[in-house]
């Protein structure tokens, strides 16, 4: 029975990590393969919850409190008035939760593994951007998409994601950098240089204005967190500037799209400025008329679509499947006991990184590492609370929530630093 065992784990290793390096391209398959490969590796590495050596993944802060969530969401759908379409949100939630830990041993049992990860995840970032340039340039992209002339999208098609996967991944790619070329610094400050460059031009093509504002915020992270590499930053924002300057001239489409349409759905200039667009403010104006009437459960996950469509809540514009804002979505379907962990957890966050930002400003020195204040970035832009979001239980959503904390944990677990 012992050989047995020995054997499953041995095979169950390769499988796992096999699933594990295969991740990043995942992101690049579709949202089946995505959930796919997410839900193989959570189901997998569960069975680990019996092995002595692995005890420690399933016994820490990060299992416990997410375990209680998942428990919790199951619980407000069964009591919901539709518990069939909530459950389909809530009954298997608990596996963005196993996925991380999955990373976390994969990182502890070989230190090589997390080259081998930032190698495939830099490769398939920058396949990604070269595809999009190919697209842009040429009309149609490698596999032969074609470009509508008002939005870039690249290889996800006629999903319109690209900004948001550049962007969401940014400070995941920063921090591959330093895994990648902690010995040469020259071949970090180029390759990081190509990134900043392309990163900027090619979210603003993409048309994403939500993605467009990640980038400011990381960026502006970039230039007051980290201890070095900020003149590259400042530099290439610079170049990106004037780049930019001259797509707007020649691009039409693009600048009304990313920069005459925001004015005009904001009413920025306005007698009276409007949340993102009417059609935004509308639909949180139901969200929170909701969840007044629901303050401690909420509705349910995924139940909005329903409750949007009562009389008592209907409004012009105002129903949709989701709030389009995590915080107003957790509020309106959890309740303030589901939002109260996510909050807590960007105030942590949000402490971390006012940390270093008083450390490397006011005292020169770091609090935490580079490497950790940009995995650290990754969920604090998923968390930002003033933005218009997909659905946070969509799996695209929690694939990139979830993604960063593998290497989270590990890095804080263990005596290893990177630098």
């Amino acid at each position: 029975m012992n050989k047995f065992v020995e054997g499953y784990y041995s095979i169950t290793d390769k499988i796992i990590k096999f699933l594990f390096l295969l991740s990043p391209i995942s992101f690049l398959a579709g949202n089946f393969i995505l959930d796919l490969n997410m839900s193989l590796i959570s189901i997998i590495f569960l069975t680990y919850i019996f092995k002595i050596d692995t005890k420690k993944y399933f016994t820490n802060y990060f299992f416990y409190i997410f375990c209680m969530i998942s428990f919790y969401l199951i619980i407000i759908s069964l009591i919901s008035i539709n518990p069939i379409l909530s459950l389909e949100s809530s009954l298997f939630y608990i596996r963005f939760i196993i996925f991380p830990l999955a990373f976390w041993y994969l990182l502890d049992k070989n230190e090589q593994n997390i080259k081998l990860i930032s190698i495939i995840f830099v490769l398939a970032y920058s396949l990604v951007m070269i595809d999009a340039f190919v697209q842009y340039f040429f009309n149609q992209n490698l596999i032969g998409l074609k470009y509508n002339g008002h939005r870039l999208s690249g290889i996800f098609g006629e999903e319109l994601i690209l900004g948001s996967y550049l962007s969401r991944f940014f400070p995941l790619v920063c921090a591959f950098s330093i895994i990648l070329f902690t010995k040469n610094k020259f071949y970090q400050i180029f390759f990081l240089t190509i990134i900043y460059i392309s990163l900027d031009i090619l979210i603003f093509l993409s048309g994403e204005r939500l993605a467009f504002f990640y980038l400011i915020i990381i960026s502006l992270s970039l230039l007051f967190l980290l201890n070095e590499n900020r003149k590259i930053r400042l530099v290439t924002i610079f170049i990106s500037i004037i780049i930019i300057f001259l797509i707007s001239i020649f691009n039409p489409p693009v600048k009304n799209r990313m920069i005459d349409t925001t004015i005009k759905q904001t009413n920025i200039f306005g007698d009276k400025t409007v949340i993102f667009s009417s059609e935004h403010e509308a639909i949180y104006s139901v969200a929170f008329n909701i969840y007044k009437d629901h303050l401690v459960f909420g509705i349910g996950p995924k139940l909005f679509r329903e409750y949007c469509n009562f009389e008592k809540y209907k409004k012009r514009f105002g129903c949709s499947t989701h709030p389009h804002n995590t915080y107003l979505q957790l509020l309106t379907e959890t309740g303030i006991i589901g939002l109260f962990p996510f909050f807590l957890l960007f105030l942590l966050v949000s402490i971390k990184l006012f940390k270093q930002f008083y450390y490397v400003n006011f005292i020169n020195k770091e609090h935490i590492s580079n490497y950790e204040i940009l995995l650290f970035l990754c969920v604090f832009i998923t968390l930002w609370p003033f933005a218009p979001t997909g659905s946070f239980f969509h799996n695209w959503s929690n694939f990139i929530f979830f993604y960063p904390v593998g290497f989270i944990l590990h890095s804080l677990y263990s005596k290893k630093k990177y630098l």
